[in-house]
C-alpha cells in the first residue's frame, strides 16, 4: 500500500488486525546477526523508527486511530526474530518506543518517548539529500574510509576520490574539550601498559626458549602447563628477482589512519 507524507511516498509492508479489530502497522526487516544483537542490547535503529513514523503520519490521515505498529527484525543468520513495538501520535509528532519481544519469548519493556519531532526530522533529512543532489555534492561521510560498511559500496572508488586532499583540508590547532580529554588520557595510559607488557612478554619468551634449547626439548610439561615450540617457514618475495615494470604494476596503495597523542609539558 502506497503512503504519502510531506510530499514523499513509500510503500508499507502491511497492516495486521488483532481479534478485536484493531489495526497495526507491520514493517519487516532482515538484518545481520551483529545488527540484530545490537538492537536486543538496546541500540535503537532510529532510521527504521523514523521510516515507520513517516508511514504512521500518512496512515493517520486515513485512520487517526492507527497509532501502533511492529518493526519485525529477522536475524538472517539464525532466523530468530525481534518485535520492536512503537507508537506514533501525529498531532504532536511524537513517537514512543514501547517494548521488544524476542522469538524466544523474552520481553524488554522500554517505554521511551522520543524527545524530538520525528517526522519533522525526517523531512529535514530528505531536504538535505535533495540539496546535495542539486549541488552535485557528497554529504559528510558517516564512516572512516577503511570502515567495513564501505567495502559493500558500489561507489567506493568515486566516493573516496581525492580523499587525500579532503583530509589535508581538515582543521588544525583546534582546542577540544569534553569526553575526548578523558579518552586521550586513558589511551596514553593503556598504550603505556601495552608497551611494558610486550617488553615483559618478549623477555619471558626468550628465557623460556633458552631453557628448552639447553635441555634439548621440543615438547614437554612443566607443572600444570604443556609447553612446545615449533620451527615454521613462510613464503616471502625476493623483489630483486621481479622485473621493475611488473613490480610497479603489482603495487597497491592502501590508506589507513594513524593516531598520535602526546601529553604537553606545561610551562611553569
Amino acid at each position: 500500500m502506497q503512503i504519502s507524507v510531506a510530499g514523499r511516498t513509500g510503500r508499507i509492508d502491511g497492516l495486521i488486525t488483532d481479534p478485536t479489530g484493531k489495526d497495526f502497522l507491520l514493517e519487516h526487516k532482515a538484518i545481520s546477526h551483529f545488527s540484530f544483537e545490537k538492537i536486543w542490547k538496546g541500540e535503537i535503529p532510529w532510521d527504521y523508527v523514523h521510516q515507520c513514523c513517516d508511514y504512521f503520519a500518512g496512515l493517520q490521515d486515513v485512520n487517526p486511530d492507527l497509532q501502533e505498529g511492529i518493526i519485525l527484525f529477522k536475524n538472517k543468520n539464525t532466523a530468530q526474530y525481534i518485535e520492536l513495538w512503537v507508537s506514533y501520535f501525529k498531532p504532536i509528532d511524537q513517537c514512543t518506543i514501547e517494548r521488544m519481544v524476542r522469538s524466544t519469548g523474552e520481553e524488554i519493556k522500554i517505554n521511551k518517548t522520543v524527545d524530538w519531532p520525528v517526522v519533522a526530522e525526517s523531512n529535514l533529512k530528505f531536504d538535505a539529500v535533495r540539496e546535495y543532489v542539486s549541488k552535485k555534492e557528497f554529504p559528510k561521510r558517516p564512516y572512516a574510509m577503511n570502515h567495513w560498511r564501505c567495502d559493500y559500496c558500489r561507489w567506493g572508488a568515486l566516493c573516496w576520490e581525492n580523499y587525500d586532499t579532503e583530509f589535508a583540508a581538515l582543521a588544525e590547532s583546534i582546542v577540544l574539550d569534553g569526553e575526548i580529554v578523558d579518552l586521550a588520557k586513558y589511551y596514553l595510559e593503556t598504550n603505556s601498559h601495552l608497551d611494558e607488557m610486550e617488553k615483559e612478554k618478549e623477555k619471558l619468551r626468550t628465557q623460556i626458549i633458552k631453557i628448552l634449547e639447553e635441555k634439548e626439548v621440543r615438547k614437554g610439561s612443566a607443572g600444570p602447563y604443556n609447553i612446545s615450540w615449533q620451527l615454521r617457514n613462510k613464503d616471502t618475495l625476493d623483489q630483486s628477482l621481479i622485473p621493475p615494470n611488473i613490480l610497479q604494476e603489482a603495487k597497491k596503495k592502501l590508506s589507513y589512519y594513524t593516531l598520535t597523542i602526546r601529553q604537553r609539558k606545561e610551562k611553569a
